[in-house]
């Protein structure tokens, strides 16, 4: 996981320049076993994060609890259709 944390802090460093790219922020809306205390803060933050792009949106998931992809594979689809 040391990987991880890296890249993550230097995406925080240096964040990359989207204003002019969609970004589509989708965010699980059901609350899981791992993420029952925070689901509602992750949400808030997902939102946050997609108000911040001037070309961003969010996306909620009403269906998924973690794994948006295993869950909702056709908003994801539906998402990436939207981009291309």
């Amino acid at each position: 996981m040391v990987h991880v944390v890296d890249g993550l802090t230097e995406l925080r460093r240096h964040p990359p320049f989207l204003e002019q790219v969609p970004v589509h922020v989708i965010s699980a809306q059901r609350t899981g076993f791992l993420d029952r205390s925070h689901r509602a803060d992750l949400m808030t933050a997902h939102r946050i994060t997609a108000d911040s792009f001037s070309m961003g949106r969010f996306v909620p998931a009403p269906e998924s609890d973690h794994m948006v992809p295993i869950c909702e594979p056709e908003l994801i689809a539906e998402q990436i259709g939207l981009l291309v």
